[in-house]
């Protein structure tokens, strides 16, 4: 998969990811349920099942889209990613599949 579809890719994986917080967010406030609800349980598992779906079709073997989305709050951290000593900042989309296109090329890794 070239360059331009991984971006689209993940463009919309992390949409659709959005939207589910925002959908969490309000059912939450409506209802007020557990995070431990099989609702709770249910959407998580939809949200895990996009990342690492997503991860496998643009080969994330560093799992950086994971990284992306939980720590670096869909790059509005700003954070930034060490890659053989040199260090990146992930403001982007665009930014994350230059990592993780470069990560996957330096280990000449297979997704496990």
């Amino acid at each position: 998969m070239n360059r331009s579809k991984k971006i689209e890719l993940v463009d919309k994986a992390v949409s659709q990811l959005k939207a589910y917080d925002e959908v969490y967010r309000k059912m939450y406030h409506l209802t007020g349920f557990s995070p431990e609800s099989t609702l709770s349980e249910a959407v998580n598992a939809m949200y895990e099942n996009i990342i690492e779906l997503t991860s496998y079709c643009i080969d994330d073997v560093g799992e950086f889209l994971h990284w992306y989305i939980y720590e670096n709050k869909f790059g509005k951290g700003g954070m930034m990613v060490t890659v053989c000593g040199k260090g990146y900042e992930v403001k982007s989309i665009g930014q994350l599949v230059d990592i993780i296109e470069m990560y996957y090329d330096i280990i000449g890794g297979e997704f496990e």
